[in-house]
């Protein structure tokens, strides 16, 4: 569905600043979608599975913000990166940053593409941590209650 999303969202402007609130709402989806998966696998019956599609939820929405953003700062300055980007390659160069592969075929040249690279490395590195703690832990001691609670 996320996938679906993204091929559908219009992403031809050239304005330069939608790129910031293109990555701040991605991410705050992102966070949003985490807090409302919380509570879902604190009150879910089986929620280790429930904490395995947040999981994977957060990280297609997390991978998306980024690819729009890359998109977005692609068409507003066609030197940011070594080609313009397509939205595939978009969204593959920002699966090979999360992935920390990084082939070299697609590498940013502005200072601004490598600015935003540089937050996704970092924030690739948090989210993945953070979050995957966060909804396992909450889906342990949820099904750990319920074990008590039979």
């Amino acid at each position: 569905m996320i996938g679906l999303v993204y091929w559908l969202l219009p992403i031809q402007d050239r304005v330069n600043a939608s790129w910031v609130v293109r990555l701040v709402g991605g991410l705050l989806l992102t966070g949003g979608v985490l807090a409302w998966q919380v509570r879902s696998i604190s009150k879910s019956t089986r929620p280790i599975l429930r904490a395995v599609r947040g999981i994977v939820v957060s990280i297609g929405i997390f991978v998306v913000a980024f690819a729009t953003t890359y998109l977005s700062i692609s068409h507003g300055q066609s030197s940011s990166f070594n080609s313009a980007l397509s939205k595939l390659d978009a969204l593959y160069f920002t699966v090979t940053v999360v992935a920390t592969v990084g082939f070299g075929d697609i590498v940013p040249r502005s200072n601004l593409a490598r600015s935003v690279t540089t937050v996704q490395m970092l924030l690739d590195l948090v989210f993945i941590a953070t979050a995957g703690r966060l909804l396992i832990t909450t889906a342990t001691h949820s099904r750990a209650g319920r074990d008590r609670n039979d």
